[in-house]
């Protein structure tokens, strides 16, 4: 009997405790599942020491446009982690213009030198909210990277990109 219970609690923390991980081209990605959320954590070498953006997105297919972003953002002494839609080829607007942060929270951006690192906790689902991907189903994996402009607006990332080329359920 107190051999199961042993195992039973091993077997507990080491779910509990589970991480996943995406590394590519400077790119790095983990998560962990929370139960009602999940925990993301991602870092780059960023394009300048300040006023620079990184974005997270989750797509249906391995290319830009209709993506579940999130971008974060360090500009000035400000930093910022926000919910964004892209629609294209061009600066997404927010999720929820209203609540920028939907959905997040915990969250952080750290400039280190030129290293960011960004951190949060992002809800699985929001089924009343457009747009809202639901982390239950398998998405691609997008990841960009840019400067803002002198009043903070994030700017093309051109070539700073890369995509994951499978999908990734959580």
């Amino acid at each position: 009997m107190n051999l199961f219970i042993y195992v039973s609690l091993i077997l507990a923390i080491t779910i509990t405790n589970c991480k996943a991980f995406f590394n590519s081209n400077g790119f790095s990605l983990t998560w962990s599942d929370l139960g009602d959320s999940v925990r993301f954590t991602y870092k780059l070498k960023a394009l300048a020491a300040n006023n620079v953006w990184a974005g997270f997105g989750l797509s249906k297919d391995d290319q830009m446009g209709l993506d579940d972003i999130v971008i974060c953002k360090s500009f000035g002494n400000q930093k910022s982690v926000q919910r964004h839609f892209s629609l294209g080829k061009f600066r997404p607007p927010l999720l929820d213009l209203f609540r920028p942060t939907i959905g997040l929270l915990n969250s952080s951006v750290i400039l280190n030198g030129d290293e960011m690192t960004c951190s949060f906790n992002r809800l699985k689902s929001m089924p009343k909210v457009i747009n809202y991907y639901d982390l239950k189903k398998k998405h691609f994996f997008l990841f960009a990277k840019g400067t803002t402009d002198r009043l903070g607006l994030i700017q093309p990332h051109g070539r700073n990109k890369i995509r994951s080329s499978y999908q990734t359920e959580f």
